[in-house]
Order: structure tokens, then sequence, then C-alpha cells
């Protein structure tokens, strides 16, 4: 009760996901620094922050450490990744793909604007995204806000979080640093190639430019980050991020789920009922001449808010859910089909629908099928990890387990 009036929205809403962000399990509520156990404090306010797969409404558990002379004693603090970034309410993603398409791409503010708005349907107006790529201008330049400097500055350390973004090929990649404490980005940089040791050498400047050391590196597991840590950094602690780890495990589900949905888009966007002229006409037994895209209109609505359909993080596949509601969907207009008359042209039109879909989803059965089994094994490998009164040992047990179960599945698969 304390918690949802401490908040400025309602925390369960039809219009937004809410996501209450809570330590690290792989922690098991150690202190990040020292070891210790952390006692959690309170929860922040509460926060919506528009992604590009969606609104997600944002709480952050907060927590301290126990002992006394960390210098995580007295911040109430959580290492665990956030949707949004500084204090903005558009999330870490937008950031991102903004810098990528700004620094890597050197796309026009209103051009940015064009694509968030148009293939990814985030809602943010052209006055939002100057200001933010006014700010990847400055953190690419180290021309930290005031703000930033000032929290950094009084909170004494920064908690380093390090990301870089590969676009793939050849192009350069966009590298982002944040103080995971204050969640305030430190700089962004785009590097045509990067080693461990120009690694080193920006960090040493976002060092020297805050006046404060570096108490924990918060990564994944890219091989530049480790070599630079444990060649010029090996007294600070580093902990590999789980959200990391399971986000590049998605991609590749992600990745594959594209192989079910982007052939069932194409069917449901080539079939007749949909590219049919608008202003031909044609002859229909008991209704007279209409155009087809006029008698097929509820139907063509219902496929074609189908393939809008998004993928949620960690929770649903696009191509999954596409395939198994457009199979049932398909099923209900068989179905329809058995009353009416074989000859008429709407039956005929229908039953052609009715086959091209089937055909489609036939196509990608088996990918459906083999989707289906890895998502399961995702879910049981983020049950795993998200489970706090598992030991770390069992849980590299279990993830041993699936991990083995994986493998032999996909040498079966090349086998075949």
């Amino acid at each position: 009760m304390i918690n949802n009036i401490l908040m400025n929205r309602p925390t369960y809403s039809e219009d937004h996901e809410t996501v209450r962000i809570g330590y690290p399990s792989e922690l098991n509520h150690e202190c990040f620094v020292c070891g210790s156990k952390v006692k959690y404090r309170y929860p922040d306010n509460g926060k919506l922050v528009h992604t590009l797969e969606g609104d997600v409404y944002q709480v952050v558990n907060l927590y301290s450490c126990t002992n006394e002379n960390c210098e995580l004693n007295k911040v109430a603090f959580n290492p665990s990744p956030r949707f949004d970034y500084s204090n903005r309410h558009f999330g870490a993603d937008v950031f991102s793909l903004i810098a990528e398409e700004f620094l890597l791409y050197k796309l026009k503010p209103d051009q940015i604007h064009l694509r968030l708005t148009l293939k990814y349907r985030v809602d943010i107006s052209i006055d939002t995204v100057r200001p933010i790529s006014d700010d990847i201008l400055k953190l690419k330049a180290l021309n930290i806000d005031e703000k930033t400097v000032e929290l950094v500055k009084k909170q004494g350390f920064i908690l380093l979080a390090l990301d870089g973004q590969d676009p793939g090929g050849d192009a350069p990649s966009i590298w982002c640093f944040i103080d995971l404490c204050s969640n305030r980005i430190l700089a962004t940089w785009k590097f045509d190639s990067l080693n461990h040791e120009t690694l080193r050498d920006i960090i040493e400047e976002i060092t020297e430019l805050y006046s404060v050391k570096i108490i924990g590196w918060v990564s994944d597991k890219q091989n530049v980050i480790t070599k630079c840590h444990d060649t010029f950094y090996p007294e600070i602690p580093h902990q590999y991020c789980q959200y990391h780890f399971l986000r590049n495990t998605w991609n590749h589900l992600i990745a594959l789920d594209s192989n079910i949905f982007l052939p069932l888009k194409k069917a449901v966007n080539s079939l007749y009922i949909h590219e049919a002229s608008r202003n031909s006409k044609i002859h229909f037994e008991n209704v007279g001449k209409a155009s087809v895209r006029e008698v097929f209109k509820n139907t063509d609505d219902d496929l074609q808010a189908m393939i809008k359909v998004r993928n949620k993080v960690f929770k649903e596949l696009r191509g999954i859910w596409l395939y198994e509601n457009l199979k049932e969907y398909t099923e209900k207009m068989e179905n329809a089909m058995i009353p009416l008359n074989p000859s008429f042209r709407f039956t005929r039109i229908l039953k052609k629908t009715v086959i091209a879909l089937k055909t489609a989803l036939n196509e990608v059965k088996q990918k459906h099928e083999d989707v289906c089994l890895l998502y399961g094994y995702f879910q049981q490998i983020r049950e795993t990890l998200g489970e706090e009164k598992t030991s770390r040992e069992e849980k590299i047990k279990r993830l041993e387990s699936l991990y083995d179960a994986i493998f032999a599945t996909a040498k079966n698969e090349t086998r075949d």
C-alpha cells in the first residue's frame, strides 16, 4: 500500500507493462564491492519509460550495503540495468538507436524522428529527438552536463557499466559508459576500431573528468572488456551482467523467430483479398457488385492487425504468436466455409485465402516447433538465474544440464 502511494502512476495498467527491478539474482544479495550482505531500503517512485518495444512502468528496488566501511553503505543503489537513461522518460534502447543513427549514419534529427515514429511506432516528438541528439554530441566530446558532474562528485565514486553496440560488418561501433548508482550517462564513443588499450584510455579520461574512483564494473563478456579489465584494472570488482547475458540469448531467439514471422507476414500481404483493386467491382451472389477489398474488409483488417504484433522482451516472440493465432483464425475460416455454397464467388475466394494461409503455415511448421523448444529452454534458463534461494553451485549444475540438452538438440537437427 505504501509503495503504491509513493508511485506517481498506477502500478498495473492495460496501457503498459510493469517491471519491478530487484537486486541482481546472481549476486545473492551480496555487495558488489565488498561482498557483505545488502539490505533492501525502498523502491523509487516509479517511472513510465517509452522503449522501442512498448511502454514499461519501471519500479527500481534500492539497496544499501550492511558494511559500514563500504562506499555503498550510505548509498541507495541497484546495479541492475534499467530501461531508462538519466532523467529522461525514453528508454536506453531509444537513446542507443538515436546515437547509432546520428553518429554512424549521419542522419538528421528529423530523419531519425521519422524512423522512430514509422518503423518503431514510438510516440516521440521531434523536440525530444533534437535534445537527445545534442546530448549525444556533448557526451561524445566529454562535455558532460553540470548536473551529472555534481551528482557523481557528490557520490564520490563510479559504478561503471560499459557496453558496445556493434551494427555488424565493417561499420564502427557505438559505446556507452554509465554510472549505475546515479543512472547517468558518462560518455558515448564511436570507434572505428577498438582494442583493450584504447578502451583503457577512454576509461582514464572519464575518471580524470569526474575526479572520482571507479569501484566496480558491470558488463557483458566481450573480449575487449575482459582483457582491458584483467590487464589494467584487476583490483576492481567486475560483475558480468545477467541482463546482457539473457538479452544476447534472447536476440538469437528473435533471429530464429523471424524465420517464422517474415514468411507469414509476406503471405498475409500477398493474399488476393489484400492486393485486389479497391475500385474494381465484380458480381457477388446475393450481394451484387462490390470490390473484393470491400467484401473481405473485416477479414483483411483482422489479418493486418495480426502482423503488427511486436516481440515482448523475455516474454513473447511475435513469430510464435502469429503462427498460433493465424492457425486458429484459418481454422475458423475453414469451418465457416462448410455451410456455404461452393460455387459462389465469395466461397471460392475464401477457399483460396484459406489454402494460401495453410500453405504458408505448413512451410514454417517445423521452424515453429524448433523455436518453441528453444523458447522453453530460454525460460528455464531465466527461471534458474532468477531463483534467489538456489545456491550458485546448484544454478551452475542446472544450467550445464540445460545447455547440454540444447547442444544435443542442435546436433540432432544438424544431422537431420
